[in-house]
């Protein structure tokens, strides 16, 4: 999978997508972080509010948006997996 950061309302938002679309598709949403991101089958977190998510990986970058992964994706995406 996919994956940019964009912030809305003050707040970063994962929207992640299969691997078929590019990046650059989402540019208009002013992306801070792009990547590529894979849900552990094995695997779970907990989140601050208790709630279990599976885990996340994230790495690489977007070479049509000039914009890397960054560690702190990693948590962006499992709090927005139903950590809330």
């Amino acid at each position: 999978m996919k994956y940019v950061v964009f912030i809305e309302k003050g707040n970063e938002v994962p929207l992640i997508f299969p691997e078929m679309v590019q990046h650059s598709r989402f540019e208009h949403l002013k992306p801070v972080s792009a990547g590529f991101c894979s849900f552990s089958t094995t695997k779970m977190r907990m989140t601050p509010n208790g709630s279990f998510v599976p885990a996340v990986s994230v790495w690489g970058n977007s070479v049509s948006l000039g914009l890397n992964s960054r560690r702190q994706d990693q948590d962006i995406i499992e709090y927005s997996q139903g950590g809330m």
